[in-house]
């Protein structure tokens, strides 16, 4: 089975899943060099599912953080690609007896 494309968006939540914590350069420079996706990025904080803060010591660094409902968000992507990508079971996903 062929695995599917995931968005950018998809994949910075994804990212910030894994690494909780990361800055903004390093963070899309790991998802793609495309120039589009800082605004990948800002669609995500409009939609209030990451938050974006400048450092404390350097200006420069902004740090780019899930939100709760971000976080919610990234957990049901992350379900649907275990599921669709990597064949994982639905029902024992959920916790579903499959029985």
């Amino acid at each position: 089975m062929a695995k599917l494309d995931i968005p950018y968006n998809v994949q910075i939540l994804l990212s910030l899943l894994d690494n909780p914590k990361q800055r903004k350069t390093e963070l899309l420079r790991s998802i793609s060099h495309s120039s589009s996706m800082s605004g990948k990025l800002d669609e995500l904080v409009d939609a209030g599912l990451v938050e974006s803060t400048r450092d404390t010591f350097d200006y420069n660094t902004k740090w780019i953080t899930l939100t709760q409902h971000g976080r919610e968000v990234a957990l049901l992507f992350s379900c649907l690609d275990l599921i669709i990508n990597h064949d994982a079971p639905f029902e024992q996903l959920m916790g579903f007896d499959s029985k």
